[in-house]
């Protein structure tokens, strides 16, 4: 079996990773656009629920992937002045971008096909060569909307004001912060993903 994956983000890579385990005779190529350490985006976050999924499918990526995450069981309130733990969460956050070479590592080593710096116009273009054809080319996937009609998608347009920091502040736990006029959320890793969301005017 010949498998396009369109896309080599987490979900690209991932399902490669799955093919290869299911089938490791089959060729699986992935065409990804951006080069390897390309990533847009700070940081993944995974309940405990989905890490032991993982383990479960391949604990190969598993045990590497929680080898580089920050875990926290405890998220911190912060409001007015007062300070509210709450535990029993269990999540554990990690880079985007080291997220991204663990799982290039790990479908490399079982035989991936990885093509960077590589744009796919159509889809339709790689039907007749591959036995499937896989779409994972993100939120302006040319792929969706190539086959709209089928997928009966539908676009909603709203307003949000946010912006995201990358401090190089480590925290013991996430924290939630309510400021006078800020709205703020921060995760603890090697670097904190801090969202500034600012009230309405």
């Amino acid at each position: 079996m010949r498998i396009a994956c369109i896309g080599g983000g987490p979900a690209g890579l991932y399902f490669s990773i799955s093919m290869k385990l299911i089938d490791p005779s089959c060729e699986v190529v992935i065409l990804e656009r951006n080069k390897p350490d390309d990533t847009f985006g700070w940081g993944v976050v995974l309940s405990d629920e989905t890490l032991d999924n993982l383990h479960t499918n391949d604990p190969v990526s598993a045990a590497s992937i929680r080898e580089n995450f920050a875990y926290w069981d405890d998220i911190a309130l912060h409001f007015r002045g007062e300070r509210l733990v709450s535990t029993g969460h269990g999540f554990c956050g990690i880079g985007r971008k080291k997220l991204l070479m663990l799982l290039q590592e790990r479908a490399h080593s079982l035989g991936v096909d990885l093509r960077y710096e590589t744009e796919v116009e159509s889809a339709e273009s790689y039907r007749g060569e591959y036995d499937i054809v896989v779409a994972n080319d993100g939120l302006n996937s040319k792929t969706r909307m190539l086959y709209k009609d089928t997928l009966s998608q539908r676009l909603m347009r709203g307003y949000v004001s946010l912006f995201g920091l990358g401090p190089t502040k480590h925290l013991r736990m996430p924290l939630l912060l309510f400021l006078r006029k800020l709205s703020t959320v921060g995760c603890g890793s090697t670097h904190t993903s801090l969202m500034v969301t600012p009230r309405p005017s």
